[in-house]
Formats: structure tokens, sequence, C-alpha cells
């Protein structure tokens, strides 16, 4: 299965390595962030 996760404007630095931490322990890879 191929999974993009995207965020959109990210407020805080937080937010996108919690995000990146749980994609890595479900094994998914394509962050995108705009």
């Amino acid at each position: 299965m191929h999974l993009r996760v995207v965020l959109v404007q990210p407020l805080y630095d937080g937010n996108v390595g919690s995000v990146a931490r749980a994609m890595k322990n479900f094994g998914f890879h394509d962050l995108v962030m705009v």
C-alpha cells in the first residue's frame, strides 16, 4: 500500500517530528510539507 502524508503549513516543529516518528513506526516513508 502506498500512502503519502501531507502536512499543510505546520505551525510547530514538534508537529513535524511527531508525524515523522509515527510514520516510521508504521513503515511509511513519503512525507510532503506544503
